[in-house]
Protein backbone atom coordinates (compact mmCIF):
# COMPACT_ATOMS: atom_id res chain seq x y z
CA UNK A 1 0.00 0.00 0.00
CA UNK A 2 1.43 3.12 -1.03
CA UNK A 3 -0.14 7.19 0.39
CA UNK A 4 0.56 9.73 -2.24
CA UNK A 5 -0.37 13.64 -1.30
CA UNK A 6 -2.75 14.47 -4.16
CA UNK A 7 -4.44 18.24 -4.97
CA UNK A 8 -7.25 16.55 -2.39
CA UNK A 9 -5.81 15.48 0.33
CA UNK A 10 -3.84 12.33 0.59
CA UNK A 11 -4.30 9.49 -1.75
CA UNK A 12 -4.43 5.99 -1.37
CA UNK A 13 -2.97 3.08 -4.26
CA UNK A 14 -3.04 -0.20 -3.31
CA UNK A 15 -0.99 -2.69 -5.29
CA UNK A 16 -2.11 -5.33 -7.39
CA UNK A 17 -1.86 -8.97 -5.44
CA UNK A 18 0.83 -11.06 -6.88
CA UNK A 19 -0.33 -13.87 -9.12
CA UNK A 20 0.81 -17.14 -7.48
CA UNK A 21 3.13 -19.10 -9.47
CA UNK A 22 1.75 -22.03 -11.39
CA UNK A 23 2.71 -25.75 -9.31
CA UNK A 24 5.24 -27.25 -11.57
CA UNK A 25 3.80 -30.40 -13.39
CA UNK A 26 5.54 -33.53 -12.44
CA UNK A 27 4.62 -37.40 -13.78
CA UNK A 28 3.32 -39.19 -10.85
CA UNK A 29 5.70 -41.64 -9.81
CA UNK A 30 4.24 -45.16 -10.24
CA UNK A 31 3.99 -47.66 -7.02
CA UNK A 32 6.51 -50.69 -6.46
CA UNK A 33 3.42 -53.14 -8.35
CA UNK A 34 2.37 -50.66 -10.97
CA UNK A 35 3.86 -50.50 -14.51
CA UNK A 36 5.07 -47.45 -16.13
CA UNK A 37 2.91 -45.38 -18.11
CA UNK A 38 3.33 -44.96 -22.10
CA UNK A 39 6.51 -42.63 -22.57
CA UNK A 40 6.31 -39.95 -25.24
CA UNK A 41 7.85 -41.77 -27.74
CA UNK A 42 5.38 -44.50 -27.04
CA UNK A 43 2.50 -41.90 -27.64
CA UNK A 44 4.22 -40.25 -30.61
CA UNK A 45 3.80 -44.42 -32.39
CA UNK A 46 0.66 -44.57 -31.41
CA UNK A 47 -0.38 -41.29 -32.90
CA UNK A 48 1.88 -42.21 -36.08
CA UNK A 49 0.23 -41.55 -39.52
CA UNK A 50 -1.61 -44.50 -41.23
CA UNK A 51 0.29 -44.13 -44.37
CA UNK A 52 3.64 -45.06 -43.05
CA UNK A 53 4.73 -48.06 -43.70
CA UNK A 54 5.50 -50.10 -40.54
CA UNK A 55 8.83 -52.31 -40.65
CA UNK A 56 8.46 -55.88 -42.12
CA UNK A 57 9.64 -58.73 -39.81
CA UNK A 58 13.07 -59.97 -39.93
CA UNK A 59 13.16 -63.45 -41.05
CA UNK A 60 14.87 -65.97 -38.60
CA UNK A 61 18.42 -66.67 -39.74
CA UNK A 62 17.66 -70.65 -39.91
CA UNK A 63 14.78 -70.18 -42.28
CA UNK A 64 17.27 -67.96 -44.66
CA UNK A 65 19.85 -71.16 -44.52
CA UNK A 66 17.06 -73.60 -45.23
CA UNK A 67 15.35 -72.07 -48.40
CA UNK A 68 18.54 -70.72 -49.72
CA UNK A 69 19.90 -74.57 -48.99
CA UNK A 70 16.88 -76.05 -50.65
CA UNK A 71 16.83 -73.55 -53.64
CA UNK A 72 20.18 -74.18 -54.50
CA UNK A 73 19.63 -78.07 -54.12
CA UNK A 74 16.06 -77.95 -55.75
CA UNK A 75 17.63 -76.03 -58.95
CA UNK A 76 20.68 -78.75 -59.13
CA UNK A 77 18.33 -81.53 -58.99
CA UNK A 78 16.40 -80.45 -61.56
CA UNK A 79 19.77 -79.84 -63.55
CA UNK A 80 20.70 -83.23 -63.17
CA UNK A 81 16.92 -84.27 -64.38
CA UNK A 82 17.44 -82.47 -67.51
CA UNK A 83 21.09 -83.62 -68.50
CA UNK A 84 19.95 -87.21 -67.94
CA UNK A 85 17.92 -87.90 -70.81
CA UNK A 86 20.15 -85.94 -72.92
CA UNK A 87 23.15 -88.38 -71.86
CA UNK A 88 21.11 -91.49 -72.26
CA UNK A 89 20.53 -90.56 -76.05
CA UNK A 90 24.28 -89.80 -76.81
CA UNK A 91 25.33 -92.93 -74.92
CA UNK A 92 23.07 -95.33 -77.04
CA UNK A 93 21.04 -93.00 -79.52
CA UNK A 94 17.68 -94.78 -78.14
CA UNK A 95 14.61 -93.21 -76.68
CA UNK A 96 13.29 -96.04 -75.39
CA UNK A 97 16.37 -95.95 -73.06
CA UNK A 98 16.12 -92.32 -72.47
CA UNK A 99 12.68 -92.40 -71.60
CA UNK A 100 13.82 -95.52 -68.71
CA UNK A 101 16.28 -93.05 -67.69
CA UNK A 102 13.23 -90.38 -67.36
CA UNK A 103 10.61 -92.82 -65.38
CA UNK A 104 13.54 -94.05 -62.98
CA UNK A 105 13.71 -90.68 -62.02
CA UNK A 106 10.52 -90.12 -61.34
CA UNK A 107 8.80 -93.11 -59.65
CA UNK A 108 10.99 -94.24 -57.04
CA UNK A 109 10.31 -90.20 -55.86
CA UNK A 110 6.65 -90.81 -56.49
CA UNK A 111 6.69 -94.08 -54.48
CA UNK A 112 8.65 -93.19 -51.26
CA UNK A 113 6.56 -89.97 -50.61
CA UNK A 114 4.42 -91.51 -48.04
CA UNK A 115 6.96 -93.72 -46.08
CA UNK A 116 9.41 -90.40 -46.47
CA UNK A 117 6.79 -89.11 -44.29
CA UNK A 118 6.74 -91.84 -41.94
CA UNK A 119 10.59 -91.51 -41.19
CA UNK A 120 10.08 -87.67 -40.77
CA UNK A 121 7.38 -88.40 -38.41
CA UNK A 122 9.60 -90.65 -36.41
CA UNK A 123 13.45 -89.01 -36.97
CA UNK A 124 15.21 -85.19 -36.78
CA UNK A 125 13.94 -83.82 -40.21
CA UNK A 126 17.19 -81.97 -40.16
CA UNK A 127 19.41 -85.29 -40.14
CA UNK A 128 17.29 -87.05 -42.87
CA UNK A 129 17.89 -83.69 -45.49
CA UNK A 130 21.52 -84.26 -44.06
CA UNK A 131 22.19 -87.77 -45.15
CA UNK A 132 19.73 -87.20 -47.98
CA UNK A 133 22.61 -84.51 -49.78
CA UNK A 134 24.99 -86.57 -48.63
CA UNK A 135 24.05 -89.47 -50.38
CA UNK A 136 23.26 -87.22 -53.81
CA UNK A 137 26.91 -85.87 -53.43
CA UNK A 138 28.43 -89.28 -53.10
CA UNK A 139 26.06 -90.18 -56.24
CA UNK A 140 26.81 -87.18 -58.31
CA UNK A 141 30.67 -87.61 -57.88
CA UNK A 142 30.53 -91.30 -58.68
CA UNK A 143 28.46 -90.48 -62.04
CA UNK A 144 30.62 -87.49 -63.34
CA UNK A 145 34.14 -89.57 -62.45
CA UNK A 146 32.14 -92.38 -63.79
CA UNK A 147 31.92 -90.80 -67.45
CA UNK A 148 35.55 -89.18 -67.18
CA UNK A 149 37.26 -92.88 -66.64
CA UNK A 150 35.43 -95.51 -67.60
CA UNK A 151 34.92 -96.74 -71.07
CA UNK A 152 31.97 -99.54 -70.56
CA UNK A 153 28.78 -99.81 -68.51
CA UNK A 154 28.18 -95.91 -68.15
CA UNK A 155 24.06 -97.17 -69.17
CA UNK A 156 24.33 -98.95 -65.75
CA UNK A 157 25.69 -96.20 -63.70
CA UNK A 158 23.26 -93.60 -65.38
CA UNK A 159 20.19 -95.43 -64.91
CA UNK A 160 21.52 -96.25 -60.72
CA UNK A 161 22.59 -92.97 -60.19
CA UNK A 162 19.74 -91.13 -60.96
CA UNK A 163 17.32 -93.83 -59.59
CA UNK A 164 19.49 -92.97 -55.90
CA UNK A 165 19.10 -89.26 -56.58
CA UNK A 166 15.52 -89.56 -56.74
CA UNK A 167 14.95 -91.59 -53.69
CA UNK A 168 16.90 -89.19 -52.04
CA UNK A 169 15.08 -86.15 -53.49
CA UNK A 170 11.75 -87.63 -52.63
CA UNK A 171 13.28 -88.03 -48.90
CA UNK A 172 14.31 -84.20 -48.92
CA UNK A 173 11.64 -82.21 -49.75
CA UNK A 174 9.04 -84.26 -47.69
CA UNK A 175 11.34 -83.64 -44.53
CA UNK A 176 12.05 -79.98 -45.65
CA UNK A 177 8.61 -79.68 -46.09
CA UNK A 178 7.67 -79.85 -42.21
CA UNK A 179 10.75 -78.79 -40.82
CA UNK A 180 9.22 -75.22 -42.44
CA UNK A 181 7.42 -75.05 -38.48
CA UNK A 182 10.88 -75.56 -36.66
CA UNK A 183 12.83 -72.42 -38.07
CA UNK A 184 9.86 -70.03 -38.27
CA UNK A 185 7.58 -68.27 -35.75
CA UNK A 186 3.62 -67.87 -36.12
CA UNK A 187 4.07 -64.31 -37.12
CA UNK A 188 5.61 -65.07 -40.23
CA UNK A 189 4.93 -68.60 -41.07
CA UNK A 190 2.67 -67.25 -43.54
CA UNK A 191 5.21 -65.56 -45.88
CA UNK A 192 7.55 -68.15 -44.82
CA UNK A 193 5.02 -70.17 -47.11
CA UNK A 194 5.23 -67.80 -49.69
CA UNK A 195 8.43 -67.67 -49.96
CA UNK A 196 8.71 -71.92 -50.09
CA UNK A 197 6.46 -72.09 -52.95
CA UNK A 198 7.84 -69.66 -55.32
CA UNK A 199 11.05 -71.06 -54.97
CA UNK A 200 9.94 -73.58 -56.03
CA UNK A 201 8.75 -72.59 -58.80
CA UNK A 202 11.71 -70.62 -59.97
CA UNK A 203 13.92 -73.40 -59.28
CA UNK A 204 12.13 -75.00 -62.12
CA UNK A 205 11.97 -71.80 -64.54
CA UNK A 206 16.16 -71.64 -63.64
CA UNK A 207 17.31 -75.72 -63.32
CA UNK A 208 15.50 -77.09 -66.51
CA UNK A 209 17.58 -74.81 -69.03
CA UNK A 210 20.67 -74.72 -66.79
CA UNK A 211 21.07 -77.99 -67.45
CA UNK A 212 20.37 -78.00 -70.99
CA UNK A 213 23.06 -75.21 -71.31
CA UNK A 214 25.57 -77.50 -68.88
CA UNK A 215 25.48 -80.48 -71.39
CA UNK A 216 25.72 -78.09 -74.02
CA UNK A 217 29.60 -77.83 -72.76
CA UNK A 218 30.08 -81.18 -71.27
CA UNK A 219 28.49 -84.14 -70.84
CA UNK A 220 29.95 -84.01 -66.84
CA UNK A 221 29.08 -80.33 -66.22
CA UNK A 222 25.95 -80.87 -64.88
CA UNK A 223 26.41 -83.84 -62.02
CA UNK A 224 29.58 -81.48 -61.36
CA UNK A 225 27.46 -78.85 -60.52
CA UNK A 226 24.62 -81.18 -58.92
CA UNK A 227 27.63 -81.95 -56.53
CA UNK A 228 28.48 -77.99 -55.64
CA UNK A 229 24.44 -77.62 -55.20
CA UNK A 230 24.06 -80.55 -52.72
CA UNK A 231 27.53 -79.27 -51.00
CA UNK A 232 25.81 -75.81 -50.35
CA UNK A 233 22.74 -77.20 -49.04
CA UNK A 234 24.82 -79.63 -46.39
CA UNK A 235 26.80 -76.44 -45.37
CA UNK A 236 23.37 -74.64 -44.86
CA UNK A 237 22.08 -77.36 -42.60
CA UNK A 238 24.94 -77.35 -40.78
CA UNK A 239 25.18 -73.71 -40.01
CA UNK A 240 21.62 -73.84 -38.60
CA UNK A 241 21.64 -72.62 -35.22
CA UNK A 242 18.78 -75.36 -34.80
CA UNK A 243 19.38 -78.23 -34.18
CA UNK A 244 16.45 -80.72 -32.63
CA UNK A 245 13.74 -81.01 -35.48
CA UNK A 246 12.00 -84.04 -34.12
CA UNK A 247 8.37 -84.30 -34.02
CA UNK A 248 8.49 -86.94 -31.66
CA UNK A 249 10.64 -86.34 -28.63
CA UNK A 250 10.89 -89.43 -26.50
CA UNK A 251 8.00 -92.32 -28.41
CA UNK A 252 7.80 -94.33 -25.18
CA UNK A 253 6.69 -91.69 -22.97
CA UNK A 254 4.39 -89.93 -25.74
CA UNK A 255 6.54 -86.30 -25.29
CA UNK A 256 6.20 -83.84 -27.88
CA UNK A 257 8.74 -81.75 -28.93
CA UNK A 258 7.18 -80.29 -31.93
CA UNK A 259 10.09 -78.30 -32.74
CA UNK A 260 12.70 -75.90 -30.91
CA UNK A 261 9.81 -73.62 -31.61
CA UNK A 262 9.06 -74.29 -27.71
CA UNK A 263 10.84 -71.00 -27.15
CA UNK A 264 8.09 -69.00 -28.94
CA UNK A 265 5.73 -71.93 -29.92
CA UNK A 266 3.32 -70.05 -32.19
CA UNK A 267 3.99 -72.07 -35.26
CA UNK A 268 1.03 -74.39 -34.21
CA UNK A 269 -2.06 -74.08 -32.31
CA UNK A 270 -1.70 -75.99 -28.87
CA UNK A 271 -3.75 -79.52 -29.39
CA UNK A 272 -4.93 -81.19 -26.29
CA UNK A 273 -3.89 -84.24 -25.35
CA UNK A 274 -6.11 -86.89 -25.68
CA UNK A 275 -5.46 -90.60 -25.22
CA UNK A 276 -5.88 -90.57 -29.39
CA UNK A 277 -2.48 -88.05 -29.78
CA UNK A 278 -0.45 -90.52 -28.33
CA UNK A 279 2.22 -90.99 -30.46
CA UNK A 280 2.44 -95.15 -29.95
CA UNK A 281 -0.78 -95.32 -31.13
CA UNK A 282 -1.44 -92.57 -33.59
CA UNK A 283 1.75 -91.77 -35.38
CA UNK A 284 1.96 -93.42 -38.61
CA UNK A 285 -0.14 -94.05 -41.74
CA UNK A 286 -3.26 -95.57 -39.82
CA UNK A 287 -3.16 -91.94 -37.87
CA UNK A 288 -2.56 -89.98 -41.22
CA UNK A 289 -5.71 -91.49 -42.56
CA UNK A 290 -7.74 -91.33 -39.88
CA UNK A 291 -6.75 -87.63 -39.69
CA UNK A 292 -6.89 -87.20 -43.52
CA UNK A 293 -10.36 -89.08 -42.90
CA UNK A 294 -11.42 -86.37 -40.59
CA UNK A 295 -10.54 -83.29 -42.08
CA UNK A 296 -13.10 -82.58 -44.94
CA UNK A 297 -10.77 -79.59 -46.10
CA UNK A 298 -7.82 -81.77 -46.79
CA UNK A 299 -9.56 -84.75 -48.35
CA UNK A 300 -11.68 -82.17 -50.36
CA UNK A 301 -8.62 -80.03 -51.30
CA UNK A 302 -6.25 -83.10 -52.46
CA UNK A 303 -9.17 -84.72 -54.01
CA UNK A 304 -10.16 -81.55 -56.27
CA UNK A 305 -5.95 -80.74 -57.07
CA UNK A 306 -5.54 -84.61 -57.79
CA UNK A 307 -7.78 -84.32 -60.55
CA UNK A 308 -7.30 -80.74 -61.70
CA UNK A 309 -3.42 -81.89 -62.04
CA UNK A 310 -4.33 -84.52 -64.18
CA UNK A 311 -6.29 -82.52 -66.36
CA UNK A 312 -3.87 -79.72 -66.75
CA UNK A 313 -1.49 -82.53 -68.54
CA UNK A 314 -4.07 -82.35 -71.27
CA UNK A 315 -4.48 -78.79 -71.14
CA UNK A 316 -0.90 -78.51 -72.08
CA UNK A 317 -0.19 -80.68 -74.37
CA UNK A 318 -3.27 -79.04 -75.98
CA UNK A 319 -1.48 -75.59 -75.81
CA UNK A 320 1.55 -77.43 -77.28
CA UNK A 321 -0.41 -79.09 -80.63
CA UNK A 322 -2.66 -75.58 -81.43
CA UNK A 323 1.01 -73.44 -81.13
CA UNK A 324 2.40 -76.28 -83.86
CA UNK A 325 -1.25 -75.97 -85.83
CA UNK A 326 -0.21 -72.08 -86.07
CA UNK A 327 3.24 -72.27 -87.01
CA UNK A 328 4.51 -70.68 -83.95
CA UNK A 329 8.72 -71.08 -83.39
CA UNK A 330 9.62 -73.05 -81.01
CA UNK A 331 10.51 -70.24 -79.12
CA UNK A 332 7.15 -68.98 -78.36
CA UNK A 333 6.24 -72.57 -77.55
CA UNK A 334 8.62 -72.51 -74.72
CA UNK A 335 7.54 -68.87 -73.40
CA UNK A 336 4.12 -70.55 -73.74
CA UNK A 337 5.07 -73.35 -71.18
CA UNK A 338 6.98 -71.36 -69.23
CA UNK A 339 3.82 -68.79 -68.53
CA UNK A 340 2.96 -71.05 -65.72
CA UNK A 341 5.75 -70.93 -63.93
CA UNK A 342 5.54 -67.30 -63.82
CA UNK A 343 2.34 -67.39 -62.73
CA UNK A 344 3.53 -69.29 -60.33
CA UNK A 345 5.78 -67.34 -58.89
CA UNK A 346 3.69 -64.75 -58.70
CA UNK A 347 0.97 -66.28 -57.41
CA UNK A 348 2.96 -67.46 -54.18
CA UNK A 349 4.58 -63.71 -53.45
CA UNK A 350 1.54 -62.44 -53.83
CA UNK A 351 0.04 -65.20 -51.21
CA UNK A 352 2.46 -64.87 -48.86
CA UNK A 353 2.36 -60.47 -48.04
CA UNK A 354 -0.18 -61.66 -45.83
CA UNK A 355 -2.78 -64.03 -44.45
CA UNK A 356 -5.89 -63.91 -46.18
CA UNK A 357 -8.64 -62.32 -44.98
CA UNK A 358 -10.73 -65.50 -46.04
CA UNK A 359 -11.18 -68.63 -45.39
CA UNK A 360 -8.96 -71.47 -46.53
CA UNK A 361 -12.67 -72.50 -48.15
CA UNK A 362 -13.30 -69.68 -49.68
CA UNK A 363 -9.79 -68.98 -51.38
CA UNK A 364 -10.05 -73.05 -52.79
CA UNK A 365 -13.63 -72.35 -53.69
CA UNK A 366 -12.89 -69.36 -55.78
CA UNK A 367 -10.04 -70.58 -57.28
CA UNK A 368 -11.88 -74.30 -58.19
CA UNK A 369 -14.24 -71.43 -60.29
CA UNK A 370 -11.73 -69.42 -61.71
CA UNK A 371 -10.10 -72.25 -63.38
CA UNK A 372 -13.58 -73.20 -65.24
CA UNK A 373 -13.55 -69.78 -66.40
CA UNK A 374 -9.58 -70.05 -67.75
CA UNK A 375 -10.67 -73.31 -68.84
CA UNK A 376 -13.30 -72.41 -70.83
CA UNK A 377 -11.27 -69.64 -72.63
CA UNK A 378 -8.75 -72.04 -73.46
CA UNK A 379 -11.73 -74.18 -75.42
CA UNK A 380 -13.28 -71.49 -76.99
CA UNK A 381 -10.45 -69.35 -78.08
CA UNK A 382 -8.18 -70.79 -80.89
CA UNK A 383 -5.13 -67.80 -80.49
CA UNK A 384 -2.54 -68.73 -78.86
CA UNK A 385 -1.76 -65.38 -77.16
CA UNK A 386 -5.14 -66.38 -75.04
CA UNK A 387 -4.22 -69.62 -74.39
CA UNK A 388 -0.34 -68.22 -73.05
CA UNK A 389 -2.51 -66.11 -70.49
CA UNK A 390 -4.75 -68.07 -69.26
CA UNK A 391 -2.40 -70.80 -69.06
CA UNK A 392 -0.29 -68.13 -66.78
CA UNK A 393 -3.37 -67.49 -64.83
CA UNK A 394 -3.76 -71.23 -64.30
CA UNK A 395 -0.55 -71.76 -62.66
CA UNK A 396 -1.28 -67.88 -60.53
CA UNK A 397 -4.17 -69.69 -59.30
CA UNK A 398 -2.18 -72.77 -58.39
CA UNK A 399 0.10 -71.04 -56.19
CA UNK A 400 -2.67 -69.94 -54.15
CA UNK A 401 -4.33 -72.86 -53.04
CA UNK A 402 -0.69 -74.70 -52.37
CA UNK A 403 0.00 -71.93 -49.84
CA UNK A 404 -3.50 -72.03 -48.49
CA UNK A 405 -3.38 -75.57 -48.59
CA UNK A 406 0.21 -75.89 -46.84
CA UNK A 407 -0.26 -73.30 -44.14
CA UNK A 408 -3.13 -75.33 -43.46
CA UNK A 409 -1.10 -78.26 -42.98
CA UNK A 410 1.62 -76.62 -40.58
CA UNK A 411 -0.95 -74.84 -38.43
CA UNK A 412 -3.85 -77.39 -38.44
CA UNK A 413 -2.53 -80.92 -38.34
CA UNK A 414 -0.80 -82.44 -35.21
CA UNK A 415 2.76 -81.98 -35.03
CA UNK A 416 3.31 -85.93 -35.57
CA UNK A 417 1.59 -86.74 -38.63
CA UNK A 418 2.59 -83.56 -40.90
CA UNK A 419 5.33 -85.60 -41.86
CA UNK A 420 2.77 -88.61 -43.14
CA UNK A 421 0.09 -85.87 -44.31
CA UNK A 422 2.98 -83.90 -46.58
CA UNK A 423 3.91 -87.71 -48.04
CA UNK A 424 0.07 -87.97 -48.75
CA UNK A 425 0.21 -84.43 -50.20
CA UNK A 426 2.79 -85.36 -52.30
CA UNK A 427 1.98 -88.82 -53.15
CA UNK A 428 -1.22 -87.61 -54.45
CA UNK A 429 -0.47 -84.49 -56.65
CA UNK A 430 2.59 -85.79 -58.18
CA UNK A 431 0.83 -89.13 -58.93
CA UNK A 432 -1.95 -87.46 -60.49
CA UNK A 433 0.28 -85.60 -62.51
CA UNK A 434 2.63 -88.28 -64.23
CA UNK A 435 -0.78 -90.39 -64.73
CA UNK A 436 -1.97 -87.45 -66.26
CA UNK A 437 1.01 -87.04 -68.32
CA UNK A 438 0.59 -90.63 -69.41
CA UNK A 439 -2.60 -90.48 -70.58
CA UNK A 440 -2.58 -87.14 -71.85
CA UNK A 441 -1.17 -87.91 -75.85
CA UNK A 442 -3.64 -90.55 -75.72
CA UNK A 443 -6.71 -88.66 -75.33
CA UNK A 444 -4.98 -86.06 -77.60
CA UNK A 445 -4.95 -88.57 -80.24
CA UNK A 446 -8.28 -89.88 -79.86
CA UNK A 447 -10.13 -86.65 -79.69
CA UNK A 448 -7.96 -84.24 -81.56
CA UNK A 449 -7.51 -80.83 -80.33
CA UNK A 450 -11.13 -79.81 -80.28
CA UNK A 451 -12.47 -83.08 -78.36
CA UNK A 452 -9.48 -82.73 -75.63
CA UNK A 453 -10.52 -79.52 -74.78
CA UNK A 454 -14.31 -80.23 -74.56
CA UNK A 455 -12.85 -83.23 -72.07
CA UNK A 456 -10.91 -80.50 -70.37
CA UNK A 457 -13.43 -78.24 -69.71
CA UNK A 458 -16.14 -80.87 -68.86
CA UNK A 459 -13.77 -82.25 -66.38
CA UNK A 460 -13.21 -78.66 -64.71
CA UNK A 461 -16.64 -78.37 -64.52
CA UNK A 462 -16.79 -80.98 -62.09
CA UNK A 463 -14.06 -79.98 -59.92
CA UNK A 464 -15.50 -76.20 -59.78
CA UNK A 465 -18.94 -78.33 -58.67
CA UNK A 466 -17.04 -80.72 -56.40
CA UNK A 467 -15.33 -78.31 -54.60
CA UNK A 468 -17.59 -76.75 -52.69
CA UNK A 469 -19.49 -80.05 -52.34
CA UNK A 470 -16.60 -81.73 -50.46
CA UNK A 471 -15.74 -79.16 -48.46
CA UNK A 472 -19.37 -78.22 -47.09
CA UNK A 473 -20.22 -81.54 -45.86
CA UNK A 474 -18.98 -84.15 -43.70
CA UNK A 475 -20.11 -87.53 -44.30
CA UNK A 476 -17.93 -89.72 -42.40
CA UNK A 477 -18.54 -90.23 -38.96
CA UNK A 478 -16.17 -88.10 -36.24
CA UNK A 479 -13.69 -90.75 -34.44
CA UNK A 480 -13.90 -91.35 -30.88
CA UNK A 481 -11.94 -92.78 -28.37
CA UNK A 482 -12.95 -96.52 -27.30
CA UNK A 483 -14.51 -97.85 -24.41
CA UNK A 484 -11.21 -99.35 -23.18
CA UNK A 485 -9.47 -96.02 -23.77
CA UNK A 486 -11.96 -94.30 -22.17
CA UNK A 487 -12.04 -96.34 -19.04
CA UNK A 488 -8.14 -95.56 -18.52
CA UNK A 489 -8.60 -92.02 -18.78
CA UNK A 490 -11.98 -91.09 -17.60
CA UNK A 491 -11.36 -87.78 -17.96
CA UNK A 492 -11.25 -87.46 -21.56
CA UNK A 493 -15.30 -88.50 -22.00
CA UNK A 494 -16.53 -85.04 -22.11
Amino acid sequence: MLLLKGEFGPVTVTAPAAKPKAARRTRPVPAADESPGPGRLERRRHRRKPWRRRPRPQRPRDFTLLWTGSAVSQIGALNMSTAAPLLALTLTRSPVFAGWVLAVGTIPGLLLHVPAGLVADRVDRRKIMSVCQAVRIVVASVLAAGLLLLDDGKEILLITAIAADGCAVAFYHVAETVALRHVVPRDTLHPAVGKNEARQHMAVLLGRPLGGTLYAFGHMFPFVFGVLTALVSCLSLRWMRTRDFRAIKNPASGAMADDAHEKHDKATPKHPQTPQDDPQQSSGILAGLKFLAKDRFLRGTLGACALANFLFQTVMLLLVVRAQQQSLPGSAIGLLLATSGLGGVLGSMLAGRRPPRASPRKIVIICGVLWLVLILVVAVSQSAVFGLMAWGACGFLGAQINVTLSFYELTEVPPHTQGIMAGFNRFLTTGATSVGALCAGYIVAAMDADGAAILAAGGFTVVALAIPLLLAFDHLPRIRPSARTLAKDPGTAG
